[in-house]
């Protein structure tokens, strides 16, 4: 397994220039298996609770590659034999040769050391320093030894020869490549054809909208000596690593299969949907379904532990729903076929929407329901208000589910809110001034809500 590293110079400050002194910085050799091994041996620290091997304290396990400065990607060949390193600030990329690498850790054919860790002499484990161009970066492969570099500094691939290292083409990237894939070019048997650079920066080359620009990802055609481009695109920032793989290799399910959904909290139909309590631990079965939540609504009490429980029960292919409560910061998606389980503490009192986030169907804004969450009770027993209190004490402004646009029916939202507080036992429902009060939060919820 190999590793990059750089700032070999242990640098602080303005690290453009303070980690950028020495010629070289190095590529990490980690023999996994030797590493395997000490564990099995017991060897290792714990260190915040994971068991760490210190190459000081077990010889064996790492070797350091001397590689170009700023060493960004490295690769290995299709056929394992050669490690290319490429660092940024050369113009060079460097073909290591495995077979060298371990004839040198054999002979211990070491030109100093790091932290205790040996550093392999440099032109005893190199083929060849390629010459590419400016800031070479990662390495992707193509059948009979073709391998393709990035160069961030020249904003081009470079196409190159594996055994010969020829040159033999430049392709420009706009702008600024950075990482790159070729069909399956990092695997034993590389498939050719076609490679997509992943650029940094467009600079323009797309319908300008503004300061924040989209970035530029170009197809390539590597089928023929000569490079091609094909096709623009343009991704969200930052593309990275990716892989290219034939499309006939990929068989994913569509749907979860219902007989093998074992969640324990699955329900498949709408009548085992319900609403449970133990103590202030509330559990809900939910259904979701083409265009109902099921429950359309539940009540619960300020301070209780509610679990959701959604299942899916959907088994047609991209028929997901969502199900989100923003007010209490929670919105998920559940595929065809699922059960996911959310918890929260219903700590905030009032009627609160939840609804399906992801569009399913011509009634998807009606797949909503609601969450009642009954206020803390007084000393006496009663929820929402004091017998003893004045009637400005008593008053209490309407809970922030019911004042405003939400995403519910206004006027739906309202009619909870007052059967929710007329259902209640409390002393502050009695005499013109309670009537008052309602009236008030009643004129209000119709004026912010639009009804």
């Amino acid at each position: 397994m190999f590793l990059t590293c750089y700032n070999a110079e242990r640098a602080t400050g303005k690290l453009e220039v303070t980690a950028s002194q020495a010629d070289r910085d190095y590529i990490a050799a980690v023999d996994w298996k030797a590493a395997e091994k000490a564990i099995a041996e017991g060897k290792g620290d714990m260190l915040g609770g994971v068991k760490v091997l210190d190459p000081k304290k077990v010889p064996g396990i790492i070797y350091l590659m001397p590689c170009g400065k700023s060493p960004h990607g490295v690769d290995v060949s299709p056929d394992g034999k050669y490690i290319i390193g490429s660092g940024k600030l050369q113009g060079v990329t460097t073909a290591f040769n495995f077979e060298k690498v371990q004839t040198a850790i054999r002979n211990k054919d070491f030109t100093g050391d790091e932290d205790g860790i040996p550093v392999l002499k440099y032109e005893s484990i190199k083929d060849a320093e390629v010459p590419v161009g400016l800031g070479p970066l990662h390495t992707q492969f193509g059948p009979d030894n073709w391998a393709y570099t990035s160069l961030f500094v020249d904003s081009a691939v470079a196409k190159w020869k594996l055994g010969t290292w020829e040159v033999v083409d430049k392709a420009p990237m706009s702008y600024s490549i950075g990482h790159l894939s070729a069909a399956e070019g990092d695997t034993v048997s590389p498939d050719g054809k076609y490679l997509v650079g992943l650029n940094k920066l467009s600079h323009g080359r797309h319908l300008n909208v503004g300061p924040s620009q989209p970035e530029s990802s170009q197809l390539v055609d590597i089928s023929e000596e000569k490079m091609k481009l094909l096709y623009d695109a343009f991704t969200e920032p930052e593309p990275h690593y990716a892989v290219m793989v034939k499309a006939d290799k990929l068989k994913p399910i569509e749907v979860y299969p219902k007989e093998e959904n074992k969640h324990p909290l699955a329900i498949w139909d709408v009548k085992d949907a319900g609403v449970t309590r133990n103590g202030n631990k509330v559990l809900v079965k939910m259904v979701l379904v083409r265009s109902t939540l099921t429950p359309t609504d539940f009540e619960v009490n300020q301070g209780d532990t509610v679990k959701v429980a959604m299942t899916n029960i959907e088994q047609t292919t991209d028929e997901l729903h969502g199900w989100g409560l923003l007010d209490y910061n929670i919105n998920i998606v559940v595929d065809p076929g699922e059960t996911k389980v959310v918890t929260f503490k219903a700590d905030k009192p009032g009627v609160f929407a939840y609804y399906c986030t992801n569009f399913c169907s011509a009634l998807h804004q009606e797949m909503q329901g609601y969450l009642i969450v009954k206020p803390k009770a007084d000393g006496l027993g009663r929820r929402g208000g004091s017998a003893g209190a004045s009637p400005r004490a008593r008053s209490r402004p309407c809970p922030p589910g019911f004042v405003g646009p939400g995403p519910g029916p206004p006027g739906h939202r309202l009619d909870l809110w007052k059967s929710h507080r007329l259902s209640q036992p409390s002393a502050s429902r009695q005499g013109s001034s309670s009537s008052r009060r309602r009236s008030a939060c009643s004129e209000r919820s119709s004026s912010l809500s639009g009804t």
